[in-house]
């Protein structure tokens, strides 16, 4: 083999390593934000859902709680609230952060004057690495 064979069979072998590389992976935690084209709610119950949950914790100028459902490991009731005017937000903690992302369903919510929301259908949740 050429030299120049080499040289490129060794960056074909480069690229598939490369390609290979699915992102991180190990313990961590995915941020969910609740949205809605008429901004977040002051606090929000959930039901999420993914595998590897492993407990959920606030994040920036929210609390969050959560809990497993009976005999379900991966589905948790959560109630977040806001401490602070803006984005609702909260953190599931994972044993793999290379998993799928959660999803959520808002099952109610409450606005600043601590009413009912009367459809948290239109809430939504985005969860980010």
């Amino acid at each position: 083999m050429t030299r120049a064979g080499t040289f490129v069979t060794g960056l074909a072998v480069l690229a598939v390593v490369s390609a290979c590389d699915s992102g991180p992976e190990g313990p961590g935690h995915f941020e969910g934000r609740v949205t809605s084209p008429s901004g977040a709610p002051a606090g929000a119950v959930l039901l999420v859902t993914g595998s590897g949950i492993q407990g959920i914790s606030p994040a920036a100028g929210s609390r969050a709680y959560g809990a497993p459902q009976a005999g379900s490991p991966d589905v948790y009731r959560v109630v977040a609230v806001n401490t602070a005017p803006g984005e609702l937000r909260f953190r599931v903690e994972v044993a793999d952060v290379g998993a799928d992302l959660p999803v959520a369903t808002v099952l109610e919510a409450v606005d600043e004057q601590n009413q009912p929301v009367p459809s948290p259908g239109v809430y939504e949740v985005r969860f980010s690495r």
